[in-house]
């Protein structure tokens, strides 16, 4: 009867749920064994939201006398675990009054039917991309004399005043991500498929079909068609400071270069990445494009680093070679020279060789201070106070009191990190490591940064895995690894560092996903709860 209803948009609510059999088993009868009561969940269909209302021992015995002090305070702990291990859960704040209780939770529905809508939106709305073309177009020209149109799209103004300057198919991803393929030859097109670095396995598959596709001409019917047009009456020496992509042509000393173009997940430091190849499929180089403030200081970043890393000699990796760096029309670039060797795939999981990097790493700065001191930790105390109200701030001010209760003055070695240390941020050249997006790398990050930072992108991201189970992986599985046990040793990282150092990590990446505008909810609520699983270890040892 569920289903009819959820098609007509009715909202149902459930006072209860199979979870509560988790939780407490005797109210249900059941004596079973509870790894049989889990398993059986996974048959049971998933609400859509869950909502465990948080409240006092004392104040839920003055309610009801029903269960002793001793069982709700159990009772309390298992249901606050389960919201934390719950993607779709939402812990709320008994101790409230009713009205704003009842607030935080239509908040958390209207949070949640947007980001649904923004899900299904592509199956109502043909969207044909000219927003996201127009964001292009005005980071890739500095005037209107330049643009970026549809084939088929009607703009503006006769066609006899402008003229064809290049041409794309556009591969539209549904997580926004794009990519502007050319079409001037059979091997640009395999070649511009580098900047999709595909993971997971239907990602992989997907482009192993797409290549062939290319290859073949086959999917060329299915990719919208991108024309670059410059007026016609712009004089040639005009073209490098209207256009970026005849600036770069300049800039590399080859006129013949054709281009692709990966236009980034969107968000707040969405930036272009555009390959120079050329007609025969040679990669000369990969620039990055910076074009407001934020993506600027990003790009600025890595060009930092880049030529600090170039100063030193590595062992277990290597990096891009830096070619250029400089603005163009208030635009920040990065050219990085394309790598020549045999590019593999780098493993998706945590090895030696990647244990190896960050080993080497941290080797080249490390400095050693409370973590109070530290820039990392006043950075984020700044960025918290920023943070609209209503965003996970219970669970922000929480962690950060716990996080400094654990750790109080003990001095901890800062060091060098990559910032966003992740399988999709590296490749084997000739079996060598390459690592590479170096644009959130820090010269004083807090201990373990990029271990924590591989183990959950890989598990969230890759593996669906859900809290509870990257909690496990990180304090319990990560520290039965020799490898793994041997590198933060190395780091003279205690063992009871661990857990306070992790959630550190935690509230910094929650912090930076409430600071957006347009946070996705199910990211904020993803490590809220991976947070509240470390902070309810900690009261259940006490």
């Amino acid at each position: 009867m569920m289903r009819p209803r959820l098609v007509r948009s009715t909202l149902i609510l459930f006072d209860r749920y199979y979870d509560d059999l988790l939780v407490d088993p005797r109210r249900y009868r059941y004596s079973g064994p509870h790894r049989l009561a889990r398993l059986a969940r996974y048959f049971v269909p998933r609400p859509d939201l869950i909502f465990v209302i948080d409240v006092s021992e004392e104040e839920l015995l003055a309610r009801k006398q029903e269960v002793s002090h001793k069982e709700l305070g159990r009772q309390r702990e298992a249901y606050r675990k389960l919201a934390a291990e719950l993607p779709n859960a939402v812990l709320l704040d008994g101790s409230l009054t009713p009205k704003e209780v009842a607030r935080n939770a239509s908040e958390a529905i209207l949070d949640y039917l947007h980001m649904r809508y923004l899900k299904r939106r592509h199956l109502w709305i043909r969207d044909n991309g000219s927003e996201t073309l127009n964001w292009q177009e005005s980071v890739l020209f500095s005037s209107k004399k330049a643009r970026l149109v549809l084939l088929n799209s009607t703009r503006d103004g006769p066609k006899t005043q402008w003229q064809t300057n290049g041409a794309f198919g556009w591969l539209s991803l549904k997580d926004g991500r794009g990519y502007l393929i050319p079409m001037d030859s059979r091997q640009t097109r395999i070649k511009a498929l580098r900047l999709y670095n595909a993971q997971n396995l239907k990602a992989r598959v997907s482009k192993k079909l797409l290549a062939i596709g290319l290859n073949g001409h086959f999917c060329w019917p299915l990719l919208h068609k991108v024309q670059v047009l410059i007026r016609q009456d712009m004089p040639e020496r005009e073209r490098t400071k209207t256009s970026l992509l005849e600036y770069l042509k300049e800039l590399l000393g080859r006129q013949e270069l054709t281009f692709a173009i990966s236009l980034s997940t969107p968000g707040p430091h969405r930036k272009p990445v555009i390959q120079a190849l050329t007609h025969a499929g040679e990669i000369l180089a990969y620039v990055k494009v910076g074009w407001n403030e934020a993506t600027n200081t990003l790009v600025r970043n890595e060009t930092e680093v880049l030529k600090h890393l170039a100063a030193s000699s590595f062992h277990s990796f290597t990096a891009p070679h830096l070619v250029h760096s400089g603005l163009w029309n208030g635009r920040f670039l990065c050219v990085q020279a394309s790598v020549e060797g045999r590019i593999q795939p780098a493993p998706r999981d945590m090895t030696p060789q990647y244990l190896g990097a960050l080993q080497e790493l941290a080797l080249q700065y490390t400095e050693s201070m409370p973590l109070k001191d530290s820039p990392f930790w006043i950075n984020l105390l700044e960025r918290i106070e920023k943070i609209p109200s209503k965003r996970s701030p219970h669970i922000l001010r929480q962690g950060v009191r716990a996080v400094e209760d654990w750790l109080s003055n003990t001095r901890l070695p800062f060091h060098f990190c990559h910032g966003d240390f992740a399988p999709w941020n590296a490749k084997l050249d000739n079996g060598r490591l390459l690592l590479f997006d170096w644009e959130y790398a820090d010269l004083k990050a807090p201990p373990g940064w990029d271990l924590f930072h591989f183990i959950v992108q890989t598990l969230w991201l890759l593996q669906k895995r859900t809290p509870g189970e990257i909690h496990k992986a990180v304090l319990k599985d990560a520290m039965q690894n020799e490898s793994i046990r041997m590198y933060l040793e190395s780091l003279n990282i205690k063992e009871g560092h661990l857990r306070p150092l992790f959630l550190a990590y935690l509230l910094n990446r929650l912090a930076f996903y409430a600071s957006d505008h347009d946070a996705d909810q199910g990211r904020l609520r993803y490590f809220a709860n991976m947070s509240s699983l470390i902070l309810f270890d900690e009261k259940c040892s006490q």
